[in-house]
């Protein structure tokens, strides 16, 4: 009597545990992309770090994207002006998803627009995913797709939203991990540095 209890309160507790899990997880993964955003001001992520590196020639000639636009590979060395900046992110990661009007802001600025900057929003999923989200967004950003395996060294990172700001004159590549407030003064001036 006394293990037919035990075997019930046991099985109980392992259900109650899962489903706490399983509510958490859709509660999280719920999250808006708002409150997201919201977090980013108030944690002042515009300060981050930024890092700074050099590349050679050939790694940025490897460099290549498919443009769901023009539905055809893009080579950096050759298709795109001085300067590229390359956003990496996914449709299912949240805080991509809430930089994306601070994209939208920060391209469609005249003074930006006037520079010599070609912008990728580069992800892994395929062509469909990529529709579907911005038939539902409405962002209107240039999506490209790619292929890990075939990106270069440099660009390697473990985490989205992950962007690249590619020198192709100097040989330089400005890497930032993590949500962002691009459409900042900060940024801009960094952007309109390069020119």
């Amino acid at each position: 009597m006394k293990r037919k209890y035990f075997i019930i309160g046991f099985v109980s507790g392992i259900l109650f545990v899962i489903v706490v899990l399983v509510v958490s997880f859709f509660l999280i993964k719920n999250q808006s992309e708002k409150s997201v955003a919201e977090f980013a001001a108030q944690q002042n992520i515009t300060n981050a770090e930024l890092e700074v590196f050099s590349i050679h020639q050939k790694s940025l000639d490897s460099l290549y994207f498919y443009d769901l636009e023009l539905k055809e590979d893009i080579y950096i060395s050759k298709d795109s002006g001085n300067f590229t900046f390359i956003n990496y992110w996914g449709t299912w990661c949240i805080p991509c998803v809430a930089e994306m009007p601070e994209f939208v802001s920060l391209i469609n600025r005249d003074e930006i627009k006037k520079a010599n900057i070609k912008f990728i929003f580069a992800s892994q999923e395929n062509e469909k995913v990529i529709n579907k989200f911005e038939k539902s967004k409405n962002f209107g950003l240039p999506y490209f797709l790619y292929n890990a395996e075939s990106q270069p060294a440099f660009l390697h990172h473990s985490t989205v939203p992950t962007s690249y700001l590619i020198d192709k004159n100097k040989l330089l590549v400005y890497k930032f991990t993590g949500l962002r407030q691009w459409d900042t003064q900060m940024y801009r001036d960094l952007l309109l540095s390069l020119q």
